[in-house]
C-alpha cells in the first residue's frame, strides 16, 4: 500500500470517527430531551393527579353535588343566568347578615349561593335567611386573615370550588361580603356577557381584583383557574407544616397568580370595571360629597386588614345595615340604597 492509499484511508478513519462521534451526541441529545420531558410530563401528571386527589377529597367529603345543583338550578331560573356566589365562615357571619340586609330590596338574593364553611354558620343561615340558597363546605380554618396560611388555603378551596362550576356550565358573580351594594350589579353584568372575565381593579395598579369577578365558563376561563389552583397549591407546599396563623410571604397570594395567568392567557376575553362602578377600599381614604358625587355600583370594604377593623369603619361611614338586636336596619338600608 503506498503513501497515497494510506493516507486515504486514514482520512475516511478519521471521517467515520467524526461522523460516530456526532451521531453519539445528537442520540444523547436526544435522550436527555426525551428524559427531561418524560421528567415535566411525571410532574406534571402527579401535580394534576394531587389536584384532582384535593378535589375528588372535595367532593366526597362535603357532597358538592349539592351545590353544583343548587348552582343549576339558581342559574336556570333567573334572568341573566349569573350565581352570585360567597364563601363565609363564622367570623364574617355578622358582615354576611349586615349584607344581605343591605341588598334585601334589590330582588337579587334568589341569584345568590352562600357556600358555609361550617355546620353553625349554614343552620343560622338557614334559619334567619330561607329564601337565600346556601350550603355546606366543611373547612377546619375558622378564622382567615390576609397573608395568613389559612387564608391561602381558603383561597385554594374557593378557587377548586369555582372551577368545579365552571366545569359545570355555570356563569358566576364571585363576590365578598365585606362590601356595599349602592345597587344591583346585574344589570350591567348582563350587559358584558360577551367577556370572558370581568372584574373590579385593584387601586394603584392596573389589575384585575379577586373580590368581584364575572366568570363565564368558557375554556379559557378554566384554564385560568386552573393555573391559579397550580400556583397556590405549589406555594402551599413550601408551607405544608405551618399553623393556618402563621404569616406567609406578601406578593403570593390568589390575586398575583389570578392576574399572571390572565396575562398568560392570550383568547381570554377580558374586562376591567372603571372606579366608577366598582371602588376598593381606598375610597374611604378620599374626602366626598354626597350632595354631588356619583356613587359606585358596588364599594368593596378591602385595605383593611381584619374582621373588627371592616365592622367599625362600616359604621363609621353609614355602611353597616345590622341594628342592636341583629335586625335589618331598614332606614338605613333606604338611605343608603338605590333600588
Amino acid at each position: 500500500m503506498n503513501t497515497k492509499q494510506k493516507l486515504c484511508l486514514a482520512v475516511m478513519g478519521l471521517t467515520v470517527s467524526v461522523l460516530m462521534s456526532n451521531f453519539l451526541l445528537q442520540k444523547q441529545k436526544a435522550l436527555d430531551f426525551v428524559e427531561n420531558n418524560i421528567r415535566k410530563l411525571a410532574y406534571t401528571t402527579t401535580r394534576k393527579t394531587a389536584f384532582q386527589s384535593i378535589v375528588n377529597k372535595e367532593m366526597q367529603q362535603n357532597k358538592s353535588a349539592m351545590f353544583i345543583d343548587r348552582a343549576k338550578m339558581i342559574g336556570n331560573k333567573t334572568k341573566e343566568g349569573i350565581v352570585a356566589v360567597t364563601m363565609v365562615n363564622e367570623a364574617y357571619l355578622e358582615m354576611t347578615y349586615s349584607w344581605l340586609c343591605n341588598t334585601v330590596n334589590m330582588h337579587v338574593h334568589e341569584q345568590v349561593l352562600i357556600i358555609a364553611t361550617d355546620e353553625t354558620t349554614l343552620g343560622k343561615l338557614q334559619h334567619d335567611w330561607p329564601n337565600v340558597t346556601s350550603v355546606l363546605h366543611s373547612l377546619s380554618t375558622t378564622k382567615v386573615e390576609y397573608r395568613e396560611a389559612g387564608y391561602i388555603r381558603y383561597m385554594l378551596t374557593r378557587a377548586l370550588l369555582v372551577l368545579s362550576m365552571l366545569e359545570n356550565n355555570v356563569t358566576i358573580l364571585l363576590f365578598e361580603v365585606d362590601a356595599i351594594w349602592f345597587s344591583s350589579p346585574f344589570p350591567l353584568l348582563q350587559s358584558l356577557l360577551k367577556y370572558d372575565i370581568v372584574g373590579a381593579q385593584i387601586s394603584k395598579y392596573h389589575q384585575i381584583a379577586g373580590g368581584f369577578l364575572l366568570l363565564k365558563p368558557a375554556k379559557a376561563t378554566q384554564v385560568v383557574f386552573t393555573k391559579v389552583i397550580d400556583k397556590l397549591y405549589g406555594f402551599l407546599e413550601t408551607y405544608s407544616n405551618v399553623k393556618d396563623d402563621k404569616k406567609l410571604p406578601d406578593g403570593e397570594n390568589d390575586q398575583t397568580y389570578l392576574h399572571e395567568a390572565i396575562m398568560s392567557q392570550q383568547n381570554l376575553k377580558y374586562k376591567l370595571l372603571d372606579f366608577n362602578i366598582i371602588e376598593d377600599g381606598l375610597w374611604y381614604s378620599r374626602s366626598h360629597n354626597d350632595s354631588t358625587e356619583t356613587r359606585p355600583l358596588v364599594l368593596n370594604n378591602n385595605w383593611v386588614i381584619g374582621n373588627d377593623a371592616k365592622v367599625e369603619r362600616a359604621k363609621k361611614f353609614g355602611h353597616w345595615f345590622l341594628d342592636g338586636n341583629n335586625s335589618c336596619d331598614f332606614e338605613n338600608v333606604r338611605k343608603m340604597t338605590r333600588d
